[in-house]
């Protein structure tokens, strides 16, 4: 359990009081003790015991916040017969609580007829006025909380209590009575944690009691924190009663001589005392010799310094150049480098969608090439040859087989078609994001400021030439030591890293350049994937049809359809053979003529014939051919490049490696750069503490005798006359003490007068004694 200061204060004379205070805590802890045991008789005291003297307890009933609720006081009579007694106060109402003889209220007079034995009435004060005044505050968790809120809480629960002297009663009471304070604990509700120095804690079978003690005339603040669960707690308990000490001052005294023998020892120790201070002050001169010695090396020091540092300061200015390029350069390539990391990515990303779109066109292709065949297969097989002799062919299951299986595929191809100019969208938008991604890149890599003139890779040898060298030709500086050297080859080689800077930096910026080339580069590849575009998008249409706004314009997909249905339907027509005569003609010719949109009618050269509409006749199949061929293929081309020429791969992989020599020589300039940096700058650092010390000792050193030495000798006279005095006022000091504690110790010597509380006109009064009881806080319901 921790203790926790309490703050005490005396409200009259505070020096004195706690002189007096800390006298009788001695006398209690030795001298009394051996006034206890000494043989000697304790004065008599003579109480009053005449028929009207009388007793008071004062009762009060406080709130647990301290404030009063009523006060009101037993009167406690014995007369030994029966007397007419006459009491004074100012009561709201009196009541009897014993004998036959009842209280009469007139003002402020009490009248009691014939009272006998024991007798005891109670009178209700009008007045709330305490001689002290009590203050009690809660607070749970840290947080300030009223009383009537604490039933049943959980948690650290804090109890801050004040003791303070009330203006508005006369202070005799303040002064003369002690407090005991009693805080019930219930242990199965309530741990102590904390409390302020001074509690007493006892115990009453499962209850515990708190106590604390207010002495006569001070005023007092204690806390006790507690760790609460399902908390209650009963009536505090404040009980008020008289002190005072009977001391015998004779044989205090006696006693106290002893006690004073070590004050001869100190006054001894105080003449040696005045004696050294005369001494002190001759050693003076010699400290004031010492001080110039040491202030002329100072000067010095600090001369120095100063031609130190002027060298130091012109290295670091050009160090702080060099090192501020670096650092540009580094972060530029860093730009670079991530808006890098995007286009990359988005060119193996397109580079692998054109290989998938080149895969899904070949199967594509082989699809159409199978509905080709299967086209040609039925046309043939139902030629107008066969009309021959006035014969139709059958049409076998084998036959209708063929058919479904002719839309199937055509079905095939109408959906990879679409499928494909999905791809080609997809692939025309992510070239055009290369392209704006190339376009931020090039804008960020011509922010690269490149040296007009080629910077140089100086050897350690020129670079301790240039540095040694007198102005305008070098530095002028004056290095020596193992670190010379050390720097000299670090700066060769930062010098080398830096020299390749240029040619670096010129090849990146040359090959986003060629990328951006619009007839070769990126820009090309955009335009070959819009034209592929554009003609995926017309195949799809003209093979699966398209909807021109108004109407639904049928393709080669639901030409196939039609006619398919067409020459099934004349499977089920075997008993109608006129009808066929007249029908089948024209359905031959109708497949013939899809077929060749289909295929396409050529020379014997291999030159598509022109159409009745002057359009040349290079039919479906060999078109997707062509798209797929010379569209998706000429785009792999661009990719990967052609007759020895590099396509968009080869040059991305070039910018990755320009970046990569030019970010590994901007790691080590700037490493390189950060090493020299740190060693100018803790050279440069080393210099100006080593100043600052010399001019900070410099200025000490002044202050120092400003401040310390004339001053100090001054004190010393000072010192010298005041131990002097010291020695003279200290001569006989243990009986100057004796005499001060022991009138001190005169105010609690004895006992004093007992007065009504209730009121001054009751002269004849035997003792007066306080009770208060705080609410309590109930448990939760």
């Amino acid at each position: 359990m921790k203790l926790i200061k309490n703050g005490k204060q005396l409200k009259n004379n505070p020096l004195a009081k706690s002189i007096v205070a800390i006298v009788l805590l001695a006398l209690v802890l030795s001298v009394i003790p051996a006034f206890v045991q000494a043989d000697r008789e304790a004065k008599i005291v003579t109480l009053p015991t005449s028929d009207a003297s009388k007793r008071e307890v004062v009762y009060a009933r406080l709130k647990a916040t301290g404030d009063v609720d009523s006060v009101y006081v037993v009167n406690h009579f014995h007369p030994s017969g029966k007397t007419s007694l006459t009491d004074y106060g100012d009561y709201e109402e009196v009541i009897q609580l014993t004998g036959n003889a009842p209280p009469v209220l007139n003002g402020t007079t009490v009248s009691i007829a014939e009272a006998e034995g024991p007798y005891y009435y109670q009178g209700n004060l009008k007045s709330r006025e305490l001689p002290w005044l009590f203050d009690m505050k809660w607070k749970l968790d840290g947080e300030e909380r009223e009383p009537e809120t604490l039933s049943g809480v959980s948690g650290e629960l804090e109890l801050e209590m004040s003791v303070k002297s009330n203006e508005n009663i006369d202070d005799d009471f303040f002064n003369q009575y002690a407090l005991q304070i009693s805080i019930p604990i219930d242990p199965e509700r309530t741990q102590i944690v904390a409390a302020s120095e001074g509690f007493m804690v006892s115990y009453a079978g499962t209850e515990q009691q708190m106590t604390y003690m207010a002495l006569p005339g001070m005023e007092t603040t204690f806390k006790a924190v507690f760790d609460v669960k399902d908390f209650a707690m009963g009536q505090m308990t404040i009980a008020g009663v008289p002190l005072a000490f009977g001391i015998d001052l004779e044989t205090f005294d006696d006693e106290f001589n002893e006690m004073l023998a070590p004050l001869e020892e100190l006054e001894s120790g105080i003449a040696e005392f005045a004696d050294g201070a005369v001494e002190l002050r001759k050693g003076y001169k010699e400290l004031l010799n010492a001080y110039n010695k040491m202030s002329d090396g100072s000067g010095k020091l600090l001369s120095g310094g100063k031609q130190l540092k002027s060298g130091a300061d012109k290295l670091k200015d050009g160090v702080k150049k060099y090192t501020s390029g670096v650092d540009r350069y580094v972060g530029g390539v860093g730009q670079l480098s991530k808006g890098y990391q995007t286009f990359d990515q988005g060119v193996q990303a397109m580079y692998q969608g054109t290989q998938q779109l080149n895969a899904e066109g070949a199967q594509l292709l082989e699809g159409s090439a199978a509905v080709l065949a299967g086209l040609n297969a039925i046309v043939d097989q139902l030629s107008a040859d066969a009309l021959n002799g006035v014969e139709i062919p059958a049409i076998t299951p084998e036959m209708l087989a063929q058919l479904d299986e002719l839309v199937d595929g055509s079905e095939g191809v109408r959906d990879g078609l679409a499928g494909l100019a999905e791809g080609a969208e997809q692939l025309y938008g992510g070239l055009i994001a290369l392209q704006n991604q190339l376009t931020i890149l090039k804008e960020n890599a011509d922010k690269f400021v490149i040296p007009e003139n080629d910077v140089p890779a100086m050897t350690a040898a020129e670079w301790q030439g240039y540095i040694t060298s007198p102005a305008p030709y070098g530095l002028g500086l004056t290095i020596s030591g193992d670190a010379a050297g050390q720097l000299y080859i670090e700066l060769a080689g930062l010098s080398g890293l830096a020299s390749a800077y240029k040619p670096a930096a010129t090849m990146l910026r040359g090959t986003i350049d060629g990328l951006l080339d619009q007839k070769e580069g990126v820009p090309a590849l955009v335009n070959g994937a819009k034209g592929l575009l554009a003609g995926v998008q017309k195949l799809s249409a003209g093979y699966g049809g398209y909807h021109d706004g108004t109407n639904q314009v049928p393709g080669l997909h639901q030409g196939i359809v039609a006619l398919v249905e067409q020459l099934k339907g004349f499977a089920g027509m075997s008993g109608q053979f006129a009808p066929l005569l007249e029908q089948f003609p024209q359905l031959v010719e109708g497949l013939q003529q899809l077929r060749a949109g289909y295929a396409g009618v050529y020379d014997a050269d291999g030159t598509p014939v022109v159409g009745p509409d002057g359009v040349p006749m290079i039919g479906f199949h060999p078109g997707l051919k062509a798209y797929l061929e010379q569209g998706v293929g000429g785009l792999i081309a661009g990719y990967e490049g052609v007759a020895g020429q590099p396509g968009l791969l080869a040059g991305s992989k070039g910018i990755k490696d320009g970046l990569a020599a030019l970010a590994k020589n901007g790691r080590q300039l700037s490493s390189g750069g950060s090493e020299l940096r740190d060693g100018i700058a803790k050279t440069g650092k080393g210099i100006a503490d080593y100043i600052g010390g010399i001019s900070s000792f410099d200025k000490g050193l002044d202050r120092y005798r400003a401040d310390g030495l004339i001053p100090y000798y001054d004190g010393l006279i000072k010192f010298e006359d005041g131990a002097e005095t010291l020695k003279a006022e200290t001569s006989d000091l243990p009986q100057k003490f004796e005499d001060a504690i022991s009138e001190l110790l005169e105010e609690f010597e004895g006992s004093f007068e007992v007065r009504s509380f209730v009121s001054e006109a009751n002269k004849d009064v035997t003792s007066v004694q306080f009770v208060f009881m705080t609410e309590e806080i109930p448990p939760a319901k």
